[in-house]
């Protein structure tokens, strides 16, 4: 009878035991496939929030201002005015700029608008290796008599452009970078029609009338280019970004304008980025 009631015993036990091994297994089953599930959702999520840069190409436009310093042009048009007197007046289309006060109607910074084209590549790494082309240009009037008189002071470079670009939010990005390169500027002079020239006549110094335009160019300078910027943009499209960029120039001309010491200036500026491509 004891005999009968240990083996009874004994299969209860095993067969609790075999029950109790498969709820812990079905327990375990489960637990493995929630953090398995968390693991993959974790993922996805920063995915969404972590935007990495691609190899791809993209290319726009900027449109800003630029405070230039006009030092080195009023300094030329100054030596001119005082050179006039040396000049040969038998040249009737030479445009006399003694008189117009151009180096006094010229403050010595000047606001330029300006346009930006430029194109490059991203990496993977986040860097950026492209190229930079700038132009500004301005004017400034002057009359005498009955003529008018402008003055245009333009400015252009091309630059070698490398950025950074990083990405705090999918549709975000902030650049820093910059440009190495050169470029040149120019003043040019020009008289319109009107009932007097105001050009000096052969042996005199009197206005004349004649009856077409006249121009000369006053002087001109290349120069070293280096140039730093930061900006940030916002993601509107895959292929269309949006952004502001703040941005200063320096200018180094050895010689420029004739000048003996030649001259360096700084120009800090703000613009508009239309950017198409990948960002």
């Amino acid at each position: 009878m004891k005999h009968v009631v240990k083996t009874a015993l004994s299969s209860l036990i095993v067969t609790v035991s075999l029950f109790a091994d498969t709820d812990s297994a079905s327990v375990v089953v489960p637990q493995e496939k929630q953090i398995q599930s968390s693991l993959s959702d974790s993922v996805t999520i920063e995915s969404e929030l972590v935007r990495k840069p691609r190899t791809g190409g993209a290319g726009g436009l900027t449109f800003g201002f630029q405070s230039r310093d006009m030092t080195p042009v009023i300094e030329m048009i100054q030596r001119r005015e005082r050179e006039e007197a040396s000049l040969d007046k038998s040249d009737s289309n030479e445009v006399r700029i003694a008189g117009l006060n151009f180096s006094k109607a010229i403050d010595s910074r000047v606001i330029f608008p300006t346009i930006t084209a430029v194109g490059y590549t991203t990496f993977d790494n986040g860097m950026r290796i492209g190229g930079t082309v700038r132009a500004s240009v301005n004017a400034f009037a002057a009359k005498r008599n009955d003529s008018t008189f402008t003055l245009y002071s333009g400015t252009g470079w091309g630059g070698l452009l490398v950025e950074k670009v990083f990405f705090p939010s999918p549709k975000t990005a902030v650049i820093l970078g910059g440009n190495i390169g050169a470029g040149g500027t120019g003043v040019l002079i020009t008289g319109e029609k009107g009932t007097s020239s105001g050009l000096s006549t052969p042996q005199s110094d009197t206005v004349d009338t004649v009856d077409h335009e006249s121009e000369n160019l006053v002087g001109g300078a290349g120069f070293f280019l280096g140039e730093l910027h930061a900006a940030s943009t916002i993601t509107l499209k895959k292929w269309l970004h949006l952004g502001v960029e703040f941005s200063t120039e320096f200018n180094y001309s050895q010689g420029g304008f004739n000048m003996t010491d030649g001259f360096t200036t700084v120009s800090p500026g703000g613009s508009l980025r239309v950017i198409f491509g990948r960002s």
